[in-house]
């Protein structure tokens, strides 16, 4: 299955955030500080920022390529 640029660019865009705003996995029983907290709420955000971004591009690809073909 191919991969169009845009999910590509959502893939890494993903790994970036995560790679900036999540730290290394803590073992059970050791709690993350409120900082790290703070980072991992805000990937969650930016992450699902991202992941609207993309589905909203591809609605609208959709839309302009059915309305093409209607024309």
């Amino acid at each position: 299955m191919s991969r169009s640029s845009r999910f590509i660019a959502l893939t890494k865009e993903l790994n970036r955030l995560k790679r900036q705003f999540l730290p290394k996995f803590n073992p059970p029983g050791i709690y993350y500080s409120d900082r790290q907290i703070a980072l991992i709420i805000a990937y969650r955000v930016f992450a699902h920022a991202e992941i609207e971004a993309y589905l909203e591009d591809r609605v609208k690809k959709v839309a302009i390529d059915a309305k093409m073909e209607w024309d």
